[in-house]
């Protein structure tokens, strides 16, 4: 049976052999014509997502129409392309009305704007590529534009392959583009329904190609003569290879070839001049004259069963808060199936596992964002998710101890179960203070909550009740066992977190020291030290405090990490916290875009505020005080790109977009 699927859903013509069967909403990404006993056949199950525990899924954007890829900008814009030649962008989570640019194509089954790629001088030169099929339907293209903010510039195609002529079948055209490691433009052509043209090295179709950014051949191909198809050529014996994914670090090619009947592949293409065997072998093959899969799945029903393979990426971001077991790992997903499955490299070996099922209808596209998610697109539901991985750490501090003035100065209480907090008068015996130290090592860079909680009472009944303040200490090499109060480390003036500890009965209290862990992932530190005062005096009466040596109820950090600061969640002239002193107006920063330095002007007697500059992966470039008036900062080490300034008190953080453009 010659099968046809349409990204349209539209019915597919029927020969002789399929009149009495219709397809319906069928999309598949470089085979199917699916006749509706297959489908009746195949019941592919629905129902909620179900991913592993912590993970969820996210919604990006919706009133995507007929989506088939995207692509992160440098910038942190989300690039959408849709079948009907509108190539969309999201921006601070918002899906922009405008069009970046409004492409005539023809849409007809798979064909339409089908790739997008980013020239890896972009944040200097401005240009996007795009694989689309023209208007007329007489070919595939691959053109140049070149980017104005948030719309093409008119007039800045440059066409730079026009590929082979192609036939009335409206199936089979690949699509996917992206820039290699060696700078130089990949592209993914399917065989129109013609099975001789994958073999053949006089035509693009069916291939994987590598071209120089202006369309000519660049040295190092594997075929040094014949024609311009053939000096293109970089692998070839595809069907329809929709996606393909380059492994950031080691630069290993997958290639994800929509199979026929049998199997669906996913193909090394790191070394040129392979051939996959298309269409003489499907799947695993005995000629030796073929390269076989890394990895095939077969068609059906069931774990590991699909139809099509649309999507596939290599899960190696710069930083993430998923667990470490998932840096390396290939996912993939299915078009029918609506899984995410992941291999697993052990030598020259890759073993499968499941990840995720029951996505949102016809799942296309599928990436790794800069922000450490997996990002994928649904046809049926015209919208783009993220995967997130949330995480609930409970730490034990891993020293503690307090500390008391007076004749006591000279007296270390590391090793007591009961830590006291008091600042009663003047009397020079009664302040003490309790320090505690956690290691933060283990916990994700984006943390969306962290909660310390200590179980504890008031000694008398009265006074009844006392405010407690947590600070953050400097030092992290104290140690519970020589810490006094004449030897303490020095506390910061920021005050973190206040609760008032209220009658003898003890009970678990909770301060919310959110921003201070922030600031200290963001940094870099793998501890935090606090210490926890009276925030008043109070005669005749202190709190006690569980420590790590007691029997139970230990005190506890309890961490939430999420996914990292993207640019849909940062925006110029909005405040995500407001502060009670200061408002978002009084911080200005300029030039921006910048180079090597930014006036951040501060319109505000507050002084002494905490800057930082951090990186779309939460790293931390620049963190000083600044003041009222002008503040000269130094970029010299920032490369072009997109940064979020912040600006810190007591009362909240104000966050502002830097572009660094050089």
């Amino acid at each position: 049976m010659n099968k046809i699927y349409s990204l349209n859903c539209i019915e597919p013509q029927q020969n002789e052999a399929q009149k009495n069967f219709s397809c319906s909403q069928v999309f598949k990404a470089g085979m199917y014509a699916i006749t509706l006993m297959v489908l009746q056949s195949i019941s592919y199950m629905s129902g909620a997502q179900t991913y592993p525990a912590s993970f969820s899924q996210v919604l990006v954007s919706s009133g995507i129409s007929s989506p088939t890829n995207f692509e992160f900008a440098p910038d942190g814009r989300i690039f959408v392309a849709q079948q009907n030649g509108q190539l969309r962008v999201i921006k601070n989570g918002t899906l922009l009305t405008k069009p970046f640019i409004s492409l005539s194509v023809n849409s007809s089954g798979e064909r339409g704007l089908l790739g997008i790629a980013f020239d890896p001088a972009f944040n200097n030169n401005h240009y996007i590529y795009l694989y689309y099929t023209v208007s007329s339907g007489a070919n595939n293209r691959v053109s140049r534009f070149t980017a104005s903010g948030d719309t093409v510039i008119p007039g800045s195609e440059v066409p730079l392959l026009n590929f082979d002529p192609l036939s009335s079948a409206t199936n089979h055209n690949g699509g996917t583009i992206h820039f290699g490691p060696d700078g130089k433009l990949y592209i993914a052509l399917g065989d129109n329904a013609n099975n001789n043209n994958s073999q053949s090295l006089n035509t693009y179709l069916g291939k994987l190609l590598r071209i120089n950014p202006d369309g000519s051949v660049p040295s190092g191909n594997p075929f040094t003569t014949g024609s311009a198809q053939q000096m293109r050529i970089w692998s070839y014996g595809l069907r329809n290879p929709f996606t393909f994914c380059f492994q950031p670090g080691t630069g290993k090619l997958f290639i994800n070839d929509v199979g026929e009947l049998t199997w669906e592949e996913i193909n090394d293409g790191t070394t040129g001049g392979r051939n996959f065997g298309w269409s003489t072998a499907e799947g695993n093959s005995g000629n030796p004259s073929f390269v076989n899969p890394v990895y095939t799945y077969g068609h059906g029903t069931g774990t590991n069963l699909g139809c099509a393979i649309t999507g596939g990426t290599f899960f190696n971001p710069a930083s993430t808060n998923y667990p470490s077991t998932y840096t390396g790992k290939y996912f993939y997903m299915d078009y029918c199936g609506k899984w995410i499955d992941m291999l697993t490299n052990s030598g020259s070996t890759w073993t499968r596992s499941g990840f995720a099922s029951n996505l949102p209808g016809h799942p296309v596209g599928m990436g790794t964002g800069p922000d450490g998610n997996l990002y994928f697109l649904s046809r049926d539901n015209s919208a783009l998710y993220k995967i997130v991985y949330t995480s609930v750490n409970t730490l034990e501090p891993v020293a503690d101890a307090y500390v008391r003035s007076g004749t006591f100065a000279n007296i270390n209480y590391g090793s007591s179960t009961i830590l006291h907090v008091r600042k009663a008068g003047t009397t020079t015996d009664n302040f003490e203070m309790a320090y505690m130290r956690f290691n933060i090592s283990t916990i994700g860079t984006s943390v969306t909550n962290a909660k310390l909680r200590l179980y504890g009472n008031m000694n008398a009944a009265s006074p009844p009740s006392v405010s407690v303040e947590v600070r953050n200490v400097s030092s992290q090499t104290w140690s519970e066992t020589t810490i006094t109060y004449n030897n303490k480390p020095g506390m910061q003036a920021t005050i973190y977190g206040t609760k008032t500890i209220s009658g003898t009965t003890p009970q678990y209290y909770e301060w919310d020291i959110t921003s201070l862990i922030q600031q200290r992932k963001s940094a870099g530190a793998n501890s935090v030290s606090l210490v926890l005062k009276n925030a008043v005096n109070v005669s005749g009466n202190y709190v006690k405090l569980n420590s790590k040596e007691a029997s139970s109820n230990q005190p506890q950090l309890v961490v939430t990490s999420s996914n990292a600061l993207i640019p849909s969640e940062i925006n110029n002239e909005r405040t995500i916290a407001e502060f009670s002193e200061i408002n978002n107006n009084d911080v200005s920063i300029f030039p921006n875009p910048a180079a090597d330095q930014v006036t951040v002007q501060l319109s505000t007697e507050k002084e002494n505020l905490q800057l930082k500059i951090i990186d779309m992966n939460g790293r931390l470039y620049v963190n000083e005080l600044i003041n009222p008036g002008d503040n000269i900062i130094s970029t010299k080490n920032l490369s072009d790109g997109i940064y979020i300034l912040t600006v810190e008190s007591n009362e909240g953080i104000i966050r502002k977009k830097l572009q660094i453009m050089k």
